[in-house]
C-alpha cells in the first residue's frame, strides 16, 4: 500500500511540473480562409512571442501588443497548417488546423 501511494505522489508531482513547464497558452480561432493565433501567458496576451506558420511554406511571426498573429491562406487550394509556439523551457506546444482555399 504504501508503494502505490509512493507511486501516486511521484505521478502527480510529475503531472504538476508539466503543467507548470508550458507558461505559454496558444488558441487558434479559424473562420474560411483565415487562423487568428493567440497567445497568452498567465491569462495576459503575450507580445513579441514568435509563432511557427508551416503549410506550403514555413515561416516565423510575432505576436501583436494583442499576442495575436492573423493567418489567411491565399492559395486557390484549402490546406493544412501547423502552428507552434516555443515554450520558455525549450518545448514547443503544436497544433494544426484546416484553412480553406481564396474565394
Amino acid at each position: 500500500m504504501k508503494t502505490l501511494a509512493t507511486i501516486v505522489a511521484v505521478s502527480a508531482l510529475g503531472l504538476a511540473s508539466q503543467v507548470m513547464a508550458a507558461p505559454l497558452h496558444m488558441s487558434i480561432y479559424t473562420q474560411g480562409n483565415q487562423a487568428q493565433i493567440v497567445v497568452t501567458e498567465d491569462g495576459q496576451p503575450a507580445s513579441g512571442i514568435p509563432v511557427t506558420v508551416s503549410g506550403v511554406n514555413a515561416q516565423i511571426l510575432k505576436t501583436s501588443e494583442q499576442g495575436d498573429v492573423v493567418i489567411t491562406n491565399f492559395d486557390d487550394n484549402a490546406r493544412s497548417y501547423t502552428f507552434s509556439v516555443q515554450q520558455p523551457d525549450g518545448s514547443v506546444t503544436e497544433t494544426k488546423r484546416f484553412l480553406s482555399r481564396q474565394h
